[in-house]
C-alpha cells in the first residue's frame, strides 16, 4: 500500500455542503439452476421487490445472466447492470446492481475446494460526496447435512475469512448466499463467522438458533417452497434457513455511513404460517400479490432474502473527479500550507488521475494536486 502526501497551497475560500440519505435494497438468491423458462418469474419478483443489489446463486452460464440482466431491465426499473461471469469449478454466482444509485468498482472471487465465492466491491454513486463503499461477498456452501458436509462449510469459510484478513481496509463487509447453515451450535462455519474470526459477523436480526423444522423460526426459513419435486428442486415445505446475510458491526451501528435499516431483513414470500407447508398451501399469503408467490414458488426452492439499508450521501464536497477506476490502496495525508495536517486517510488509488481539483470543506480551501489520487475526501 503506498503512502502518498499532498501539500494544499490556498487559491481561494469557498463553502460547499450536501446532506442526505438514500436507502438501497439488497437481495441474495438461489434461483435454482437458471432457466429461460423462468425468465417471467425472475423478472416478476425483481420488478415487485425492487432491490438495488442482487447477488445470485447459481447461474449456470454468462448467456444465463445476459438472459436474466435483459429480463429484469424489464420489470420496470431498466437500469440494473451486471458483473462480469467467472466460470467456476460448479454453479456460478452473479451480481447485478442499480446503476442509477451504484458503481461496481472492483470483482475478485475467492477459490474453496467446491466453488468461488465472489466478491463485489460498490460504491454509492454520488459525485457531489466522498465515496461510501460496501464490500459484498456471495457464497454457496456445500449443502447436505453430516459432520463432513458442515467441515467442509466450515473451510470453505475460513478461505473466505483468510482472504478479508488480509485486506488493508474492512469495513461495510456484507457475507451471503445458499450457506446450507442448518443450525447454529452444530455448524462450526456459522459458529466460527459470529464468536471466533477476526473480522466478527452479525445476524441483522439476531436470530441464531436451532433453525431446522423449529416452529420459533418458522418466519425465516427459506427453503422448501415445495411439497413435491420438480425442476431438481428440494422438497419438504419449508423448514430451513439457509440462506443468509450475515454483516459487519459498522453495518449495524452506521459507523461507516451504510446502516441496517431495523425489521427490513426478511425471507421474501414467508408469512410464517408455512412450516413444512409449500408456499401455494392455501390460503397464500396477503403480505405480497399472488402472482409474486406463484412466481416465487416456480422460480426456485429457495425464498430470496432481503434487507435494506440507509446510506449517506452527504456533508462532504469534492470536485471534478475525473475518472472512476479503483486501484490499489494508498494512504493519504493532506496538509495546508503552514505544514498542519488537515486530512489523513485510506482510498482506493485511481490510476492516471492528474490534476485533480479538491474542495476540502473543512477550510474552504481549493488546492490542485499533482498526484494520481481519487481526491474523495471526507469532512
Amino acid at each position: 500500500m503506498r503512502q502518498i502526501f499532498i501539500l494544499f497551497f490556498i487559491l481561494t475560500a469557498a463553502k460547499c455542503s450536501f446532506a442526505g440519505v438514500d436507502t438501497l435494497t439488497v437481495m441474495y438468491y438461489n434461483i435454482l439452476n437458471y432457466h429461460i423458462d423462468k425468465l417471467p418469474y425472475y423478472r416478476t419478483i425483481i420488478g415487485y421487490s425492487k432491490p438495488d443489489v442482487i447477488l445470485l446463486n447459481e447461474v449456470v452460464s454468462d448467456t444465463a445472466s445476459i438472459a436474466m440482466l435483459n429480463a429484469i431491465n424489464e420489470s420496470g426499473i431498466c437500469n440494473y447492470a451486471k458483473a462480469r461471469f467467472t466460470n467456476g469449478p460448479d454453479k456460478d454466482n452473479m451480481l447485478f446492481y442499480n446503476t442509477d444509485k451504484l458503481v461496481l468498482a472492483l470483482e475478485d472471487s475467492i477459490p474453496t475446494d467446491l466453488r468461488l465465492i465472489n466478491r463485489y466491491l460498490l460504491y454509492h454513486k454520488n459525485t457531489d460526496t466522498d465515496t461510501v463503499f460496501m464490500d459484498f461477498y456471495c457464497a454457496h456452501l456445500k449443502g447436505s447435512s453430516g459432520i463432513t458436509n458442515a467441515i467442509k462449510r466450515y473451510f470453505e469459510t475460513k478461505q473466505f475469512t483468510n482472504y478479508l484478513e488480509r485486506l488493508a481496509v474492512k469495513r461495510n463487509v456484507f457475507y451471503g448466499g445458499d450457506l446450507n447453515f442448518y443450525n447454529y451450535e452444530t455448524e462450526p462455519a456459522c459458529v466460527y463467522l459470529i464468536d471466533s474470526s477476526a473480522i466478527k459477523f452479525f445476524d441483522p436480526i439476531n436470530s441464531l438458533g436451532n433453525w431446522h423444522d423449529n416452529p420459533t423460526f418458522a418466519s425465516i426459513h427459506t427453503q422448501s417452497t415445495r411439497t413435491i419435486s420438480f425442476g431438481g428442486g428440494a422438497t419438504g415445505g419449508l423448514d430451513d434457513r439457509f440462506d443468509f446475510i450475515f454483516v459487519t458491526e459498522d453495518i449495524l451501528n452506521g459507523m461507516n455511513r451504510v446502516k441496517y435499516i431495523e425489521n427490513s431483513y426478511m425471507a421474501l414470500g414467508n408469512d410464517g404460517q408455512r412450516l413444512n407447508m409449500s408456499l401455494i398451501n392455501e390460503p397464500l399469503s396477503e403480505e405480497l400479490p399472488d402472482s409474486v408467490t406463484y412466481a416465487l414458488y416456480y422460480s426456485s426452492d429457495h425464498l430470496p432474502v432481503i434487507m435494506k439499508i440507509t446510506v449517506e450521501v452527504g456533508e462532504m464536497a469534492i470536485m471534478n473527479k475525473t475518472e472512476n477506476n479503483l486501484g490499489e490502496l494508498i494512504d493519504i495525508e493532506v496538509y495546508n500550507i503552514s505544514g498542519r495536517l488537515i486530512y489523513k486517510g485510506i482510498r482506493e488509488k485511481a490510476p492516471n488521475i492528474e490534476n485533480e481539483i479538491l474542495l476540502i470543506r473543512n477550510n474552504y480551501q481549493f488546492g490542485v494536486v499533482n498526484e494520481k489520487t481519487v481526491g474523495l475526501f471526507r469532512k
